[in-house]
């Protein structure tokens, strides 16, 4: 109360006065008790419990992109991996098969080799 009440004018002036408190003060503790129920969602205690655990304040939004740009990475890689793989497995195919086909040819020279040196001593004898 601000001042004494002399008069129904007085009287009328604080009543609107409190009422405007109480409306005000309403609207505060609706908005706190909106706040309270936003808070206590699921999403919003998983969220809270990670910025608590790793001091990092967490947004939603980037949440989301950084979730989707881990399992993007993630399909990269394996995807990246197995074609590696595959590479990897035709390289290996491909000098196995140039190793045989040097092994021929080197074998098919020095069999000619010691076939003309053995048809060389047969005649010297």
């Amino acid at each position: 109360m601000k001042n004494k009440i002399k008069n129904r004018e007085d009287l009328q002036a604080e009543i609107k006065r409190l009422q405007l408190l109480a409306d005000n003060q309403e609207k505060v503790v609706r908005a706190d008790i909106s706040f309270m129920r936003e808070q206590l969602r699921p999403k919003n205690i998983l969220l809270n419990a990670i910025e608590s655990i790793t001091g990092i304040k967490v947004n939603t939004k980037d949440l989301f992109m950084n979730g989707l740009g881990a399992g993007l990475l993630l399909l990269i890689r394996k995807s990246m991996s197995k074609a590696e793989s595959k590479a990897e497995d035709k390289l290996y195919e491909f000098t196995d098969n140039v190793v045989s086909r040097i092994r021929k040819f080197l074998s098919s020279i020095f069999n000619v080799r010691k076939h003309y040196r053995e048809e060389e001593e047969q005649h010297d004898e």
